[in-house]
């Protein structure tokens, strides 16, 4: 299944799930700059194919690394973009249409993020940050 084949059942279902539009243009912006990137690399444009380190290789080329406006892009913008692709993909792959999921936690991480589930220390006695917002 092609990056824009799965996008456009990714986008079907956050629909479904009753999505704003302004969410689910920007998963598409997003998902479609990946397969712009992929087909400007040569990469063959499955989903399923793309790796971990295809997405880190995204997210530092110019692609991934320039707004829309021509500068670059702002790290709240990154994050965005990282998430998009971290919902994307985490959807293809509990939907069945992909094997692995690239940003899952046996990827270890989704292009520099950190691995889900993993905890951020704050102290030295190990204690975690608690009452953050775990997103997918």
């Amino acid at each position: 299944m092609t990056i824009d084949e799965a996008l456009e059942r990714f986008l079907t279902q956050l629909r479904a799930d009753g999505r704003s539009e302004h969410t689910v243009r920007q998963y598409e912006r997003h998902v479609r700059l990946l397969a712009r990137w992929a087909a400007d690399v040569g990469h063959t444009g499955a989903a399923g194919e793309l790796s971990h380190e295809d997405l880190a290789r995204f997210l530092a080329s110019p692609h991934g690394r320039t707004s829309a406006r021509g500068g670059t892009r702002k790290a709240s913008s990154t994050n965005a973009l990282r998430g998009s692709l971290r919902g994307f993909f985490a959807c293809l792959h509990r939907a069945g249409y992909i094997a692995q999921d690239p940003c899952g936690s046996s990827a270890g991480r989704c292009a520099g993020g950190r691995r889900r589930g993993a905890s951020r220390m704050t102290s030295a006695a190990g204690s975690s940050r608690r009452g953050r917002r775990r997103w997918p």
